[in-house]
């Protein structure tokens, strides 16, 4: 686990609410306290759909940040900065399986790992992020949260997110 201090706030909320930097994210849960506090479960309710609509959506367990996107959007914006929230993305079944592979160690099979995420969250005007790993058993073996913890630096470095260890 490593925990980045985001040095400009603006521009990285910019990045998170109006722009397509993290869409290809799932998002597995959302925590907003304003003026009144609301929860968001990033599971994807497929009864909601009609059979024609499940053919055409992604097959992934939770809603992508590119759907859940324009929501949090409309009920953060206005003039007045939230008190807090917490956004907890997750990296596709298929970028997890990329960055296993990547790191080519015997320890770790997709299988292996439940999840890759990006922790956000913003509280007294601090913002920061957060990695995580899941694996489906303990292991004293931390190369995959090693790995995650470069690979996370690298991708907010590529998309000019600036940050303090």
């Amino acid at each position: 686990m490593l925990a980045l201090q985001i040095n400009e706030i603006k521009q990285f909320m910019s990045m998170l609410l109006t722009q397509d930097t993290f869409d290809r994210f799932l998002v597995t849960e959302i925590e907003l306290q304003m003026s009144y506090g609301i929860s968001l479960d990033g599971r994807r309710n497929m009864n909601f759909y009609k059979e024609e609509e499940k053919e055409t959506i992604p097959k992934e367990q939770y809603m992508l940040w590119q759907e859940m996107r324009p929501i949090v959007y409309q009920l953060i914006k206005g003039n007045k900065t939230p008190l807090s929230f917490r956004i907890v993305l997750m990296l596709t079944k298929d970028n997890t399986r990329r960055v296993v592979e990547a790191i080519a160690s015997a320890n770790f099979t997709q299988e292996s790992v439940k999840g890759l995420f990006l922790n956000l969250s913003y509280d007294h005007e601090q913002l920061a992020v957060i990695t995580g790993t899941s694996l489906t058993s303990f292991t004293l073996d931390k190369t995959m949260e090693r790995e995650w913890d470069a690979y996370a630096k690298k991708f907010l470095k590529s998309k000019g997110i600036f940050f303090t260890e």
